[in-house]
């Protein structure tokens, strides 16, 4: 008789085991809709240490909404759908994001001032999803600027790459954990070709200690007239002081 009820006890644990592991191949395989269902478009996502992530993504309201949406190691929505830029201002579909070490996470974005003025702004949200920065622009000009990189440290100091069409330049700006700025604004592959060219893709990583590296495709300035369909992909390395190492 004992060992009927041993063998019956048994039995339930292997059923209560493959219960939840089916409920965790649901939850982790299937396809989830981002948000509150509605039109979005241009994805963004970050991953931290405990698999938690987040979605950064443009909704499709007038004018265009910048929103992110978090979700735990299981796929499980965390807290509600949340809008990053307050202001009123257009922002385009050029947006970005990286996780800290410690959960938080840096959103960047373009904003369009104007016609003839498009800013780079970065916020800083801490592991709840609650705003730790205001809407902070990256560097202080009127330029035109465009295609905002981001990546961080294992200490949560972060770099902010953009390309900037006025000079035809990558620029290079680095924050520690608080959002705030360290050293100048460093260029990154200045091809002096104008604004009339198209822009330099680009992107950025930074290493655990904090080390740079910047790879960007470059223009054929002997073309006629300048064009991104030739010339060469080139590499840029920074220690996490910002001084370049090497040549590019």
């Amino acid at each position: 008789m004992k060992i009927g009820k041993l063998i019956l006890c048994v039995l339930i644990l292997i059923l209560i085991q493959r219960l939840r592991m089916e409920a965790q191949t649901s939850t982790n395989g299937g396809e989830v809709v981002v948000g509150d269902g509605t039109a979005k478009t241009n994805p963004a996502l970050a991953i931290d240490q405990s698999g938690n992530y987040v979605v950064v993504y443009l909704k499709n309201t007038s004018p265009f909404s910048l929103q992110f949406q978090r979700y735990d190691n299981e796929g499980n929505v965390i807290g509600a759908e949340t809008q990053i830029s307050n202001t009123g201002l257009d922002v385009n579909n050029e947006h970005n994001v990286t996780m800290l070490p410690d959960g938080k996470f840096v959103v960047v974005w373009v904003r369009e001032i104007s016609s003839s003025d498009q800013d780079i702004y970065f916020r800083i949200y801490d592991e709840f999803g609650a705003a730790v920065t205001s809407e902070t622009e990256v560097q202080v000009s009127s330029n035109f600027e465009r295609l905002p990189q981001v990546d961080a440290d294992n200490s949560g100091n972060f770099v902010v790459t953009h390309s900037d069409i006025n000079t035809g330049a990558i620029s290079l700006n680095r924050f520690n954990s608080s959002g705030v700025a360290q050293g100048s604004t460093i260029t990154v592959g200045n091809t002096g070709i104008s604004v009339n060219t198209s822009i330099q893709p680009h992107n950025v990583a930074v290493d655990s200690d904090g080390d740079i590296a910047v790879v960007w495709k470059d223009f054929d300035n002997n073309a006629s007239p300048a064009t991104t369909n030739l010339g060469n992909i080139k590499l840029a390395r920074y220690n996490a002081s910002g001084v370049k190492q090497g040549t590019d």
